[in-house]
Formats: C-alpha cells, structure tokens, sequence
C-alpha cells in the first residue's frame, strides 16, 4: 500500500479479516471506535461485497455513508459549486474512509490468487488491469501456471529436443 492508498489500511484489513474472535478483537482494539464491534463481521461482509462492485456495492454503499444514524446533511455534506463537486465528511473515521475508497473505487480489486491479503486497493503507479496484490502473488501464481503447462505438455516437449 503507497502514500495514497495508506489511509485505507484499516478497510483493506477490515475487508481481509478471518472469521475468528481473535483477529476481531484485535482489529476492534487496534481501530478502537472504527465500527461496532458486533457488527465486524457484517461490516467486512459489506465491505467484500463492495470490492465485487455493481449495484449492490452502490446500495450498500449508500446505506453506510448516507442512511440510519448518518443521515447526509450540511452538517457532513456541502457542495463546492467552483470545483463542482460535492464535499461529504464522514462523522467517522470509518466513514470518511469509505468515502475516500468510493473515489478509488475502481482500484478495489481482489486478488487472483488466493492469498491472505485477498482484497486490495492498486496504487495509482500501477495499471488498473493489475491482478494480483503484491509481485509475490503474480510470481507465485505464474510459477504455477508454469507448472501446470508443462505437465500438460512435457511429452510433447521433451520430444522435440
């Protein structure tokens, strides 16, 4: 994660959090007031399916940073009629991160290989067609197909020498 993207570690972790009491309480003690601790699991269950993208990421989307609680008013919302855009500040920080991932949120991908780190946020350095979360994830996986080519192929192969 880079200089841009590093104010979205606590969502990429959130969104990668297993499904134990132990990596929930230690993310709710690291990002203390981030979300309701009883609601982790559902929180990174949306925030997984924001990631996939379409219209259920825009509901969802839409319920977190504008509906129940935080409703959308001037107290959080204005719009900055020279730039032409519409300035929203989160009432917290979870969701002013969530904004600011809304405004990436075509660098939200999950990773082609199957790793710990399965979603993920590209940096602006690299293209938009990047599939997998790190260079480890890409060599692992190219080592694979690889490797799979050539016990598909080795009879073939080792023929031709």
């Amino acid at each position: 994660m880079n200089k841009e993207t590093s104010f979205l570690v606590a969502l990429v972790e959130l969104a990668n959090l297993q499904d134990n009491s132990e990596t929930v309480a230690r993310f709710t003690k690291k990002y203390r007031a981030y979300v309701n601790p009883s609601d982790v699991l559902k929180t990174r269950d949306e925030l997984r399916e924001l990631w996939r993208g379409g219209e259920r990421a825009s509901k969802i989307a839409t319920r977190l940073l504008c509906e129940g609680p935080f409703m959308v008013n001037t107290a959080n919302a204005r719009v900055d009629w020279q730039s032409g855009t519409l300035v929203y500040r989160g009432q917290n920080q979870f969701q002013r991160d969530l904004y600011e991932l809304l405004k990436v949120s075509e660098r939200a991908k999950i990773c082609a290989n199957n790793c710990g780190t399965k979603y993920f946020i590209i940096p602006p350095t690299r293209r938009l067609s990047t599939r997998f979360c790190s260079s480890d994830c890409m060599h692992e996986a190219n080592l694979r197909s690889k490797n799979k080519s050539w016990h598909k192929n080795k009879s073939k192969w080792k023929g031709k020498r």
